[in-house]
C-alpha cells in the first residue's frame, strides 16, 4: 500500500511510517518532547485491522502508559476535526519602521512624494494653477529625454520632480556615445518647442491669454535649459560636441560658452 502513517502532536508532525495493508501489524511511532528542562520520550504503538475498519492504540510516556483506546469507522465519522488556531498578528514598531523603510525604497513612491513636494511648493510661491502648469511643462520637457532614452535601448527609471529645481530624467544604464548625450540632451527642449507651439495655436484658436502664458512661460523654461552651462541640457549638449573635436578647442569653446552662458544669465539690480 502507498502511503504513510502520520502522527501529529499539537499539530506539528512528529513521526512518519509507511503505511501497511497488513491486519494486525504493531506500528510504533517514536518522538521525544520537551516540558520544561525534562525531555520526554513518547511512544505511539497502533495496531490497524482494515476490514471492519479499527484501530487500537496506546501511548507511553518514558516507558509509562498515559492512555489507550480504540477508534472504528463511527467514532472517525461523528469526530471533529482540530482546525489549528490562527496566529493573531502583532504590530511592532521595529515592523511598522521596516515596512516603512521598504516603502521608502520603492522608486514609484519617491516619485509620488517629489511630485506632491513640487506641487505643495510651487503652489505655495505662486498659485495651484501656476503650480499645475508648471509641472506639466516640466514633465512634457522630461519625457523627450525618456523617449531618446528608450529609442537609444536604455532602461529609464522614469521622471522625478524636484522642489525649485524643476525634472530630471533617470536611466539604469551610462550614456556610450557623445551621440547619445547630444540627442538625449536636446530632446527635452525640442519637446518643450513642441509644447509651445501648441499652446501658441491654442491661443490663437481660443483667444484665451492663459495658454499665451503657457506659451511664453514654455519657451523661457526653454531658453534657460538651452544655456551652454552643466547641468543644463545646453552644457551637456556644447560639452559632447566640444570633446568630440581637437581638445584644446573643445576646451576652449567649452569656457566660451560657459561665460557666454553667465552673461546671458538675468540679474537682478
Amino acid at each position: 500500500m502507498a502511503g504513510w502513517q502520520q502522527l501529529f502532536w499539537d499539530n506539528t508532525l512528529v513521526s512518519q511510517l509507511d503505511a501497511t495493508s497488513e491486519d494486525g501489524d504493531v506500528r510504533t511511532h517514536t518522538f521525544m518532547l520537551r516540558s520544561g528542562e525534562e525531555t520526554l520520550q513518547c511512544h505511539v504503538e497502533s495496531t490497524v485491522q482494515w476490514q471492519p475498519f479499527e484501530m487500537v492504540y496506546k501511548a507511553l510516556v518514558n516507558g509509562q502508559v498515559v492512555t489507550e483506546g480504540s477508534r472504528n469507522t463511527k467514532d472517525i465519522e461523528q469526530q471533529t476535526p482540530v482546525v489549528a488556531p490562527k496566529p493573531e498578528k502583532h504590530f511592532s514598531l521595529i515592523g511598522l519602521v521596516s515596512l516603512g523603510m521598504k516603502a521608502l525604497k520603492s522608486a514609484k513612491l519617491i516619485k509620488v512624494v517629489l511630485a506632491s513636494a513640487s506641487l505643495a511648493a510651487y503652489s505655495w510661491l505662486f498659485s495651484i494653477q501656476f503650480a499645475l502648469a508648471l509641472i506639466s511643462c516640466l514633465m512634457f520637457h522630461e519625457y523627450g529625454h525618456i523617449r531618446a532614452m528608450k529609442y537609444f535601448g536604455m532602461k529609464t527609471k522614469g521622471i522625478y520632480l524636484i522642489p525649485f529645481l524643476g525634472g530630471l530624467a533617470l536611466s539604469d544604464e551610462k550614456i556610450n556615445t557623445r551621440w547619445q548625450d547630444v540627442v538625449i540632451s536636446i530632446m527635452g527642449p525640442l519637446f518643450g518647442l513642441i509644447l509651445s507651439l501648441v499652446f501658441t495655436v491654442l491661443y490663437w484658436v481660443t483667444g484665451e491669454m492663459f495658454f499665451a502664458g503657457l506659451a511664453v512661460f514654455n519657451a523661457l523654461l526653454n531658453l534657460f535649459n538651452l544655456l551652454p552651462i552643466l547641468p543644463l541640457d545646453g552644457g551637456h549638449v556644447l560639452k559632447s560636441i566640444s570633446f568630440s573635436m581637437n581638445s584644446v578647442l573643445g576646451i576652449v569653446l567649452c569656457v566660451a560658452a560657459a561665460v557666454g552662458g553667465v552673461d546671458m544669465t538675468p540679474t537682478v539690480n
